[in-house]
């Protein structure tokens, strides 16, 4: 019985350990990431400008921060558009936090 405690024991160290590393891999991957909004819309409301549409939904997905550059220039006509400054401020948000944002605005005062 000695024996099987003792593997039993192993067998939760080793757990511990692999959950530690998945969690540790997972929390490196997400630090790499950055979440960016899009309007999610229905296609019905397409032609309707943005302040009319009652289903209008902010929808936020993560993109790798090494390709913000390139989400900014592919998104520029939306941020331009109707609604756009909004998407563009909610984006900005979500990419800082609230705190950050609050900071950056007194310091710009």
């Amino acid at each position: 019985e000695q024996h099987y405690d003792s593997d039993n024991e192993d067998s939760k160290d080793g757990a511990i350990k692999d959950r530690e590393i998945t969690m540790k891999r997972t929390m490196e991957a997400r630090a790499k990431l950055c979440p960016v909004c899009r309007w999610e819309e229905d296609e019905n409301l397409k032609f309707i400008e943005p302040i009319d549409r009652d289903l209008l939904r902010l929808n936020v997905s993560l993109t790798n921060r090494d390709d913000m550059r390139s989400f900014a220039r592919a998104n520029v006509r939306t941020f331009m558009a109707p609604g756009g400054c909004a998407l563009f401020l909610e984006t900005i948000m979500h990419i800082h936090g609230i705190p950050r944002v609050k900071r950056m605005m007194c310091e710009a005062r």
